[in-house]
């Protein structure tokens, strides 16, 4: 059992970026999210910052299709939209998490994963997702 917890958590290892790189900005249309910190407290609340890192404007329904999930991929948060956003080449919005599931119940500690969706001047959905954890 001890093997298979260990086998986990580097596997949860391996897929957070860690790289702590810089946005790579691109022709055409492309977005990029990232959290303000890598690791939280329970209870902190959860800051992702989306970048428009192409040359065209991308648009939303207002929450930039954010999503928390586990890394098996199991729905915990989906924020809902309030209108339209665009977000021109170069901007940035933030999306918040309280850590607070759809259900109302708390995050428990672990690895998740956020998700983001815009769409391109085709109507094309452009996502990027980026890993963090929630420790006690």
């Amino acid at each position: 059992m001890a093997a298979g917890a260990a086998s986990g958590l580097l596997a949860g290892l391996l897929l957070m970026d860690t790289s702590g790189g810089g946005i790579v900005y691109v022709e055409g249309p492309s977005i990029t999210v990232d959290t303000d910190r890598r690791d939280y407290q329970r209870g902190d609340l959860v800051t992702a910052v989306i970048v428009n890192s192409g040359s065209v404007p991308l648009e939303s329904d207002g929450s930039w299709g954010f999503r928390v999930t586990g890394l098996s991929g199991m729905l915990m948060y989906e924020a809902v939209g309030a209108g339209a956003d665009v977000l021109e080449p170069g901007m940035r919005a933030t999306v918040t998490w309280d850590q607070i599931k759809d259900d109302g119940d708390a995050a428990l500690e672990g690895l998740y994963r956020i998700s983001v969706e815009g769409y391109g001047p085709e109507r094309d959905p452009i996502r990027d997702s980026a890993t963090f954890s929630i420790w006690k």
